[in-house]
C-alpha cells in the first residue's frame, strides 16, 4: 500500500509532477505483482519550500495551541504567509513569534484575523 500526502503552494507545478511520479510508481507496482525494484532515485527529492510548510506546520502545533494547528502556510522564495482564524491577538503573536526565528524564514505576513476582536457599537 502506497500513502501520498503532498504539502505544496498555492501556484506550484510541483504537485501534478509529483502526482505523475507517484501514478507511474503504482502502475509499475501493480504490473509486476507489487514486486517492483524501487528505486528511489527516480524520486526527485521534495521542494524546499514544502519542507518549510512542513516544519512551520510542526512548529505551531507543538505550542500546544489546538487553534495554530488550524493556520494555513505557505512559503515562495523564504516569505511566509500565515492565513486563518484564530480567537485571541495572543496567539497571533505566538504564531509569529514561532515562526520568525526558523533559518529559512526571510519574512512573515500575518495576516491572521481575530474572531473574537472588541467592537464598538
Amino acid at each position: 500500500m502506497i500513502i501520498i500526502k503532498m504539502v505544496c503552494h498555492r501556484g506550484s507545478s510541483d504537485a501534478h509532477f509529483f502526482i505523475s511520479v507517484f501514478a507511474q510508481k503504482i502502475k509499475d507496482e501493480g504490473e509486476n505483482g507489487g514486486t517492483a525494484k524501487r528505486d528511489e532515485n527516480r524520486l526527485p527529492p521534495p521542494h524546499p519550500e514544502n519542507q518549510l510548510v512542513v516544519q512551520i506546520t510542526r512548529v505551531l502545533r507543538s505550542t500546544g495551541y489546538a487553534d495554530l494547528s488550524q493556520i494555513r502556510v505557505s512559503v515562495e522564495q523564504g516569505d511566509v504567509l500565515l492565513e486563518g482564524q484564530i480567537p485571541t491577538y495572543f496567539l497571533k503573536q505566538v504564531a509569529q513569534a514561532q515562526v520568525l526565528p526558523l533559518e529559512e524564514v526571510k519574512f512573515v505576513s500575518n495576516n491572521l484575523v481575530v474572531e473574537n476582536s472588541y467592537n464598538h457599537h
